[in-house]
Order: C-alpha cells, then sequence, then structure tokens
C-alpha cells in the first residue's frame, strides 16, 4: 500500500494468492492551517477480477465451482487450477490393428470453467474427441502405449487436487495384429497316384517371408461347399491342416 502525500491517491497491490479479502487502509489529511482529518479508505480482493469482491462473490476464483464445495474438497477458492477434478478410472484396453476400436468414454467430473481434458499416448490411429468425450479410431500400429488423461484449466495447465498433484489419470492401450495378417499359409503341389493315398502339410511364413512354425491353437476345414471331384476323396485333419486325398483307380 502507498499513498501519494500531494493528492492522497492510494496504491494497493494484493499479490497472487493473497487470501485477505477486505484492507483498511487509515488516511490523515493534513490541512494547510495543521488542522487534520481521519478518513479510512477500504480496498476490496477480487481474485477474479469479474466485479464482484470475494467477501460477497460465491465463487472467487471463478473456476465453476462454489467456495463452499471447495472449502468441502479441501482446495484452494482462490485458485482456479486448484480443483477437485474426478477422472473416472479406465480400463487397460486392447486393439488390432486395421479393426475399429469399441469407443472409450472419458468421465470427468468438476472440469473448471473454460478446462479441458487432454488424452495423451494414444496408438495410431486412434484419437480422443472432447465433443463426444470419447476415445474412437482404428489402430494402424502394434505395440503397448502408456495413455494419460489430464484436466487442464483454463490457461492450459493441469489442474491439482486437495493433494496438491496434477489430476490424472493412466491406462494401457495394447494393439496386436491378427494371425492371418502375421501367416500366409501354403501347400505344395503335390502327386497323386490312383488307389494311393497322398497327404500333403501345410507350411507358413512370417510377416519376413521366413518359413515359420504352424501357429498355435489354429485349425483348418475345407468350406462346405466344396465338391471332390468325381473320382476323388479329399480329407482334412482339423488340427494339423494335412490333406489326404485319393484318387481312384480309372480316374
Amino acid at each position: 500500500v502507498t499513498i501519494d502525500p500531494n493528492t492522497g491517491a492510494i496504491t494497493t497491490e494484493a499479490k497472487p494468492g493473497t487470501t485477505i479479502e477486505e484492507v483498511d487502509v487509515p488516511v490523515t489529511v493534513t490541512y494547510k492551517d495543521k488542522s487534520t482529518d481521519s478518513v479510512t479508505a477500504k480496498f476490496k480482493l477480487d481474485t477474479d477480477g469479474d466485479g464482484i469482491p470475494d467477501v460477497t462473490d460465491d465463487d472467487d476464483d471463478n473456476d465453476g465451482v462454489k467456495d463452499t464445495d471447495e472449502t468441502t474438497d479441501g482446495t484452494n477458492t482462490k485458485d482456479p487450477n486448484s480443483i477437485a477434478s474426478k477422472i473416472t478410472p479406465i480400463d487397460d484396453q486392447t486393439g488390432v490393428v486395421g479393426k475399429e476400436i469399441t469407443p472409450v468414454t472419458v468421465t470427468v467430473e468438476k472440469i473448471p470453467t473454460d478446462g479441458s481434458v487432454k488424452v495423451e499416448g494414444l496408438p495410431d490411429g486412434v484419437s480422443y474427441d472432447p465433443a463426444t468425450k470419447q476415445i474412437t479410431g482404428t489402430p494402424t500400429t502394434e505395440g503397448v502405449s502408456k495413455v494419460t488423461v489430464t484436466v487442464l484449466g483454463k490457461d492450459g495447465n493441469p489442474v491439482k487436487g486437495a493433494d496438491g498433484k496434477p489430476v490424472t489419470e493412466t491406462f494401457t492401450f495394447t494393439v496386436t495384429t491378427k494371425d492371418a495378417d502375421k501367416y500366409t499359409p501354403e501347400y505344395a503341389d503335390t502327386l497323386v497316384t490312383p488307389g494311393k493315398p497322398a497327404t500333403v502339410t501345410p507350411t507358413f511364413k512370417g510377416k519376413d517371408n521366413a518359413e515359420t512354425k504352424a501357429p498355435e491353437g489354429a485349425t483348418y476345414s475345407i468350406p462346405s461347399d466344396f465338391k471332390a471331384p468325381e473320382g476323388y476323396t479329399v480329407t482334412i485333419d482339423p488340427n494339423t491342416g494335412a490333406i489326404t486325398t485319393e484318387a481312384k483307380p480309372g480316374t
């Protein structure tokens, strides 16, 4: 607090974080004839600059949460980035390259006025839409991502809860490639001598086009609309994929 002795103009400045809501400044006016008067200049704190003094403002920092609620929550009524926001926990997610994911809803309580929600670390091809509050998309790359959801204030900085720590939620998003995209099955051309069964087993190549073991858990079948040519019998082992073909003599 300073005063101009010639004009009586009082200049008062409150530092950020100040909590004292009213300041009474006593002033002595001394006239030319040395007589005096006493007067008090009253200053009222207006943290958010909305024209309503904090003593009567029910939301001092204009963060959208009433001071009474902030007091209950244990957050700072004078700091718009101190708010008890809450992000509903999100389960770890899985996806498959090239397949659209099931939308993931991001639910947040007590987002500050003009604040936002940021979602970082999503897999390629997947994004968060603040309008729908959902994570959607089709993954394009396999891998494991750590995704972080953060509540931001209107200044773009993270909101801090009653514990003074940023309000965040993390989960893991694992994207895999379909087995059908990992392997290429092949059957070698096989000679069939009439009257003698001939069997061929499938081989597999990996993504690098190198031969690899048959994938575990795979099953094999012949389409139901396939009809073997007259004189032939064709069977397949559903567990190994081995095809046995026999041609009758005279075929």
